[in-house]
């Protein structure tokens, strides 16, 4: 995909929205207003630059930080909370799409 310098800039720009937001839940309708773009420029052009959907690299993000919580002594719940999840099901299910293993393996016991 053509890319300009100023697309790109943006698709950057939208990068750093998401790592700042690792705590919402993110829709790529209030990326898009953000961005000043189309949705098919964004999502194609930030696949294109990252090699992931939008989704899966906010997803993946966020996990990486719910891993580092847990590992320095969080309990599954309070990073589910953290992370905006309602459930710890739901926080569970995620991380294990990203990791291929639940949270609690990467509790630290005290």
């Amino acid at each position: 995909m053509m890319l300009s310098d100023t697309d790109t800039k943006t698709i950057h720009q939208v990068r750093h929205l998401i790592q700042c937001r690792v705590f919402q839940h993110i829709k790529i309708t209030d990326l898009l207003l953000d961005a000043e773009m189309r949705e098919s420029k964004l999502s194609k052009g930030f696949r294109s630059l990252y090699g992931v959907t939008i989704s899966h690299y906010h997803l993946t993000i966020s996990m990486e930080y719910g891993k580092a919580l847990l590992e320095s002594g969080a309990m599954v719940k309070e990073v589910a909370i953290k992370l905006g999840y309602r459930t710890t099901g739901n926080f569970s299910r995620a991380f294990v799409k990203i990791f291929g293993k639940p949270p609690s393996n990467f509790q630290v016991h005290k």
